[in-house]
């Protein structure tokens, strides 16, 4: 039925139908009343499909959201590492507003404590380690310099092991270094 017929249709009182014995109820009005008792039922049952829709359609939003967050945070962390994410989330109060200078400050402290936490400073300072320098304490030696293969004589046993590991972890990456290594040995 349309629009036009349901509104043509006068909807009865049901209490007056049930009170009157008496009467005859028409087909016309037994109609009437079961169309008006469809609708309201009808109606009922689209107002709850609705407000299940717009539910659906909130909780959908904010897992959009929520992916969209972590599609930037990977990203984030993609660029700059996790230490920039980790100090990127560590300020709850900001604003999404600030979220491009919320970002460079991350990057900078993120930064700072990785150049911070490096094991080997490029200084040569006292106790440093500076690989200009590595080989300086041979020279202190007294005793004479006239043979360049008595230099290499007098190399320490442990320079010895550290440069034959060296050279064994890259003879796994470059073969044609094994040459070299077991001239050493």
């Amino acid at each position: 039925m349309s629009e036009e017929e349901i509104s043509a249709v006068e909807p009865m009182d049901e209490s007056q139908l049930l009170q009157d014995d008496e009467s005859d109820l028409t087909t016309a009005d037994a109609v009437s009343l079961f169309n008006s008792s469809l609708n309201k039922a009808l109606q009922r049952q689209k107002s709850e499909i609705l407000s299940e829709f717009k539910k659906t359609q909130s909780i959908v939003k904010t897992e959009l959201d929520t992916l969209n967050q972590r599609n930037k945070i990977l990203k984030i962390a993609d660029r700059h590492g996790w230490d920039t994410v980790h100090e990127y989330l560590d300020d709850p109060l900001a604003d999404s507003v600030e979220d491009a200078s919320k970002l460079r400050t991350a990057v900078f402290r993120a930064n700072r404590k990785r150049t911070a936490n490096k094991p080997y400073s490029r200084g040569g300072g006292r106790g440093g380690f500076n690989a200009r320098e590595f080989f300086r304490g041979f020279s202190k030696e007294s005793g004479p310099r006239n043979d360049n293969y008595s230099q290499q004589k007098q190399l320490p046993a442990a320079v010895q092991r550290r440069t034959v590991l060296l050279l064994q972890k890259t003879r796994t990456h470059c073969p044609f270094l094994s040459l070299q290594s077991t001239y050493l040995q």
